[in-house]
């Protein structure tokens, strides 16, 4: 019984690490894919000798080789987790126009000049006016805090804005939103592996909002303060 039970735990130990391995060698592939400054062909060979070498050291863990295999994908692994730990973010790329600018604010006591607001006329997704103000706001005259929810990708996956409402009837709305460059499109799995950088935007209620209901059409709901 004590054999067997060793057994039993020798396999289950060999079995979790084998998915392990192979789950870091998938994880290696999509940060080769999407991270190396390559073209398309250069990412293809790249991606190419990188799953030779992965099956190799798969395969290698049903040998007697193991032990130089597991040697070598720990090498492999600690190069790659080196390289992966240099990917910074930049502020210098040719963006995309609805996320050209992010926003700055100076502060005065209780007032608050918001540069960069963007109040764009949106035709289409692609067909628009741009617009980037500034505008300043007094804090004593925030009357709700309002929570916007927009569902774009089915009941399971919503972005959040939130809305600031002032006694002059302005609202201003804070977003947290991916800074894709121009002509680049939206990649779930990208966003995992550091594809894009994060912008703060604030954007008046016409523009942001609406561009979710009207343009995109997307399902939107308003939490109301009070």
């Amino acid at each position: 019984m004590t054999t067997l039970f060793a057994s039993i735990l020798r396999f289950t130990g060999r079995a979790l690490f084998f998915l392990v391995l192979a789950l870091c060698f998938v994880w290696g592939g999509l940060a080769l894919w999407y991270q190396l400054p390559l073209g398309w062909g250069g990412r293809v060979a790249a991606l190419v000798i990188w799953g030779a070498f992965s099956l190799a050291m798969l395969v290698a863990e049903f040998t007697r080789k193991r032990r130089q295999s597991r040697f070598a994908a720990g090498i492999a692994m600690l190069a790659l987790f080196a390289w992966w730990s240099t990917i910074r973010p930049s502020l210098t790329r040719d963006w995309a126009p609805d996320v050209a600018h992010t926003v700055t604010a100076t502060i005065d006591g209780n007032q608050v000049t918001l540069h960069n607001v963007r109040n764009f006329d949106w035709r289409t997704t692609t067909d628009f006016t741009p617009r980037w103000e500034t505008e300043t706001y007094d804090l004593d005259k925030i009357e709700t805090v309002d929570l916007f929810l927009s569902y774009w990708a089915g009941p399971a996956i919503a972005h959040t804005l939130v809305s600031f409402g002032f006694a002059d009837g302005r609202h201003v709305v804070f977003s947290a939103e991916i800074r894709k460059t121009r002509n680049e499109a939206f990649s779930e799995i990208g966003g995992f592996f550091k594809e894009f950088e994060l912008a703060m935007i604030a954007a008046r209620e016409s523009d942001i909002i609406r561009l979710r209901t009207n343009i995109r059409g997307e399902h939107v709901y308003r939490n109301r303060s009070g």
